[in-house]
């Protein structure tokens, strides 16, 4: 499998991308503020309460502007999800980000690589946040990545230096 889009076509040892699980958290607090949007709207109705201002009309109002936050984070990941591309290739790493108002592509060499870090892991969807630090003093993370130490494994396999 060659490369596309980058000046020297590198063979690609390992490709991954972003997990659906990392949207979903947002989507979950969604759905709860829209049950709790929903029990107060019957409940004002039953009550004929919701006209004045009352502390329910508070929590409506700040129940519906959480929905806002919420919706727009979700599909904020949604987008990452869809246009995320993470590949290792025998030079370096390879980051791709974002399709739709252009692409941020970031080529990490193999040899700049000191350290790779798991941050956190959700064993049951197998996906994680994994931490790339460089010599440079950049850390790079990648969030929501399916298989996070499979990734990690290859990098580890395919550098040039022992990485931390």
């Amino acid at each position: 499998m060659q490369r596309e889009n980058i000046y020297s076509p590198d063979v690609i040892i390992f490709q991954t991308k972003s997990h659906w699980f990392c949207f979903l958290p947002w989507l979950a607090v969604t759905l709860f503020l829209i049950v709790v949007i929903m029990s107060i709207s019957i409940v004002s109705i039953l009550n004929d309460s919701l006209a004045s201002f009352s502390g329910a009309f508070y929590v409506f109002l700040f129940a519906a502007i959480g929905i806002f936050v919420c919706v727009f984070e979700t599909i904020c990941r949604i987008i990452y999800y869809i246009t995320a591309e993470f590949s290792i290739s025998s030079d370096g790493i390879l980051l791709i980000r974002g399709r739709f108002f252009g692409k941020i592509i970031e080529d990490i060499p193999m040899s700049d690589i000191i350290a790779v870090n798991l941050l956190s892991y959700n064993k049951e969807f197998d996906c994680g946040t994994v931490v790339i630090l460089t010599s440079s003093g950049r850390g790079y993370k990648l969030i929501g990545i399916k298989s996070p130490a499979a990734l990690i494994d290859q990098i580890t396999q395919s550098s040039p230096r022992k990485i931390l």
